[in-house]
């Protein structure tokens, strides 16, 4: 699916569209380019499980936030400072996934690790000639079922 937004607030119903396709345990791998708006959608998706937005804060140096919401646990991970597949897999992601909704911005870096995982593979990028506007591509993961 293919979608082109012009304005912010358009995000709230990209995020609507992602929680429809996904559930506890599934895993959300967010590609593009900085400033693309990954943080910004995560916040419109992790309101629409009761978490306050202002909460929502971008990973880029923690690593990973956690979430605790009234319907769902979301853990946001961001990997764009993740080296490699070892400090990969000192975050224990796998094992936090399966009681909570997995955001992963970045997490292309790794997709032959967290492909099969994957339900969804968000892709932003800037339309050409626009500096509001942005392309949003949602496509499947390599996750069966």
């Amino acid at each position: 699916m293919k979608i082109r937004i012009w304005r912010e607030e358009q995000l709230k119903d990209i995020a609507l569209i992602i929680k429809q396709r996904v559930k506890k345990g599934d895993l959300v791998i967010f590609s593009g380019e900085l400033g693309a708006g990954k943080t910004t959608l995560i916040k419109y998706i992790c309101s629409l499980y009761g978490i306050d937005p202002d909460r929502v804060k971008s990973p880029s140096f923690s690593i990973q936030n956690i979430y605790p919401g009234p319907t769902m646990r979301v853990n946001h991970y961001d990997l764009y400072r993740v080296a490699d597949i070892d400090d990969l897999e000192l975050l224990n992601l796998f094992e936090d996934m399966e009681d909570a909704l997995t955001l992963i911005e970045w997490g292309s870096k790794f997709i032959d690790v967290l492909g099969c995982h994957c339900t969804l593979m968000v892709s932003m990028g800037y339309l050409e000639g626009s500096v509001q506007g942005r392309e949003i591509i949602i496509g499947k993961g390599g996750k069966e079922g």
